[in-house]
């Protein structure tokens, strides 16, 4: 409900602050990002209360996701926060339950989150479950001929053209995190990111989301046929490569070698990077696809999704 948006940002605030004591805490920023989501389902935003004081929330935000090739629902958890002089009395607890109970009510198979490591698997999510990272890339984009190239914010008569993209690109992924269909999904909501069309002339080549301090990090790359090298050339011509000249990747490494010509120096490197804080949580616990994914990713780290998290959760960088 719309007046409990501040007693929600303020505990987000407090709770986490109080735990780690920095200047800046994207919390509060995310819950509120995460209402613009088109997906946004007030009952899966739970608070919990003492005298009429919130003192602990929950927020369950639901997305589109690409398991194994195919298309399944599922949400995803952040923030969760509880007051600080009442952690430990199982408030936590209680909203995790009751918003997976409401998640598989309302038909979704999966929740996915990044969190701590010693708290979130008593609730049945399954740690380095999917990755950030996939692939590495190294070039020397001196030697391209980006006449023509430039790079413009995303406008929302891009959007069917991004979207019809993304689908083809990720059709076949083993897990991907479709962002959505309104132009909110889609641009820039950080400094330190950049959501853009990239043009040849005046033709769309490219959509790219990346990070450009303080190293070069492409978190999204959606290109028409044979655009791929000329793209990784133009930004790291605009945004000199730092410390070992890699540019790290949210795909896996198949997948951006399919992309590329072979007109340009360009080595690709499969680099599987996970932690111990990207968790899956399997909602149905009768979705086959669901299982043997989960099943399968034990087995080696080859067989992770690479996961591009959405722009709208870029403000916590």
């Amino acid at each position: 409900m719309v007046p409990d948006y501040n007693g929600i940002a303020s505990l987000n605030y407090s709770s986490f602050v109080a735990k780690e004591p920095y200047p800046y805490k994207s919390e509060p920023l995310i819950a509120s990002v995460l209402r613009h989501n088109q997906y946004f389902d007030p009952e899966l935003s739970l608070v919990a209360e003492v005298d009429g004081s919130i003192v602990g929330h929950a927020l369950f935000s639901p997305f589109e996701f690409i398991v194994l090739g195919q298309k399944r629902r599922g949400v995803f958890l952040a923030p969760l926060a509880v007051d600080a002089r009442l952690q430990g009395h199982g408030i936590g607890s209680q909203l995790m339950e009751a918003g997976h109970r409401s998640a598989i009510d309302k038909g979704y198979s999966l929740s996915v989150l990044c969190g701590i490591p010693e708290y979130y698997p008593r609730f049945g999510y399954v740690q380095e479950a999917f990755a950030h990272t996939g692939a590495t890339v190294q070039m020397d984009a001196a030697v391209a001929d980006l006449a023509g190239i430039t790079e413009r914010p995303v406008m929302e008569a891009d959007l069917p053209w991004i979207i019809d993209m993304w689908r083809k690109d990720h059709q076949h992924d083993r897990l991907a995190w479709f962002p959505g269909e309104s132009i909110s999904q889609w641009f820039n909501h950080s400094l330190v990111y950049r959501s853009s069309v990239v043009l040849q002339g005046e033709t769309r080549i490219a959509y790219v989301k990346y990070k450009r301090q303080p190293y070069l990090r492409i978190n999204e790359l959606l290109t028409e046929e044979g655009a791929a090298s000329v793209v990784l050339s133009h930004l790291s011509r605009e945004h000199p490569i730092q410390d070992s000249g890699m540019i790290a990747c949210s795909m896996r490494a198949d997948s951006l070698y399919n992309k590329l010509s072979d007109s340009l120096q360009i080595m690709v490197y499969q680099e599987i990077r996970t932690n111990d804080a990207l968790m899956l949580k399997v909602l149905d616990t009768k979705d086959e696809l669901l299982l043997r994914y989960c099943a399968e990713a034990k087995l080696s780290v080859l067989n992770l999704g690479v996961l591009a998290f959405p722009t709208l959760l870029d403000i916590d960088n």
